[in-house]
């Protein structure tokens, strides 16, 4: 059995930026967005809660996962991949098959509960958000979930200290 690693950056990069640069890139606004919406929303500790995690994949090297929110029971509630609005459609299945991918990797130590899929925006001061949640427990594997026609339970899961 191969070994698992699992590493965690303990600090962002500082992004300075002119009048004609984007302060912060908008992916990074969304990954932003998406852990306070955790966090304030859906109750998850913030120490639970993972930002860039990284996976070692054997042959590939370390591979990011955006968010990962950990449970009391040690194992991994949520892998989750941000998008800008712009992308998400169209980086859809590519990003969706590299999640399963590097759950696959988690889930040989730990483990995984759901896969999300995420972005928001905001279009004259009204919220709109698109998000895939998969259920990997169900459909452990992208073939399984793309026979299944793609479901997604729609919603974010509220944490439960007893997951």
């Amino acid at each position: 059995m191969s070994e698992v690693l699992l590493y965690f950056k303990e600090s962002a990069q500082v992004a300075y930026g002119g009048e004609e640069q984007e302060l912060f890139p908008e992916k990074d606004l969304v990954r932003a967005q998406f852990v306070v919406e955790l966090n304030e929303r859906l109750g998850y500790p913030l120490s639970s809660i993972h930002i860039g995690a990284l996976v070692w994949v054997e042959g590939a090297g370390f591979e990011q996962i955006d968010v990962v929110v950990g449970s009391e029971m040690g194992d991994i509630m949520i892998a989750a991949a941000v998008e800008s609005p712009k992308e998400y459609e169209s980086r859809q299945e590519q990003v969706m098959r590299g999640l399963y991918w590097k759950a696959a990797v988690l889930a040989r130590a730990k483990r995984v509960r759901w896969l999300v899929y995420y972005t928001r925006w905001y279009h004259i001061g009204v919220l709109y958000k698109r998000q895939l949640v998969v259920d990997y427990a169900k459909y452990p594997n992208y073939a399984a979930w793309q026979t299944a026609s793609f479901p997604s339970a729609g919603v974010l899961p509220v944490h439960s200290p007893d997951a």
